[in-house]
């Protein structure tokens, strides 16, 4: 993604103890586009309603292949149609849910 010109923060690279409630309150306040393989992280926006980022894509499987991951990636990083919803990307579709109304500090 780097190297498409993406401006990326790993965390498991910057922080690897991080909890799923710390690295969505830093993908937050870096108003960052959370990608992840974590199930956690719907949990938290849509029961628990913390605070989101301005959109999270969720990876509902597990490519070994980093090259496919990005290939999947690359055509839906379009942020007016990311922005505030959880996309998630399986092995046959992709998919949006809005987040909840209220769980947004981010506008």
């Amino acid at each position: 993604m780097e190297a498409k010109g993406y401006d990326v923060v790993r965390a498991a690279l910057t922080n690897g103890l991080a909890e799923d409630p710390d690295i969505l309150a830093q993908a937050v306040e870096g108003e960052r586009i959370l990608i992840t393989y974590d199930r956690d992280f719907s949990e938290l926006v849509f029961s628990r309603r913390v605070a989101t980022p301005p959109a999270i894509i969720y990876l509902r499987y597990r490519s070994r292949d980093v090259d496919d991951a990005i290939a999947r990636l690359m055509p839906v990083l379009d942020f007016d149609r990311l922005v505030h919803h959880m996309t998630v990307i399986d092995e046959r579709r992709v998919r949006r849910t809005p987040f909840p109304t209220g769980s947004n500090d981010n506008g």
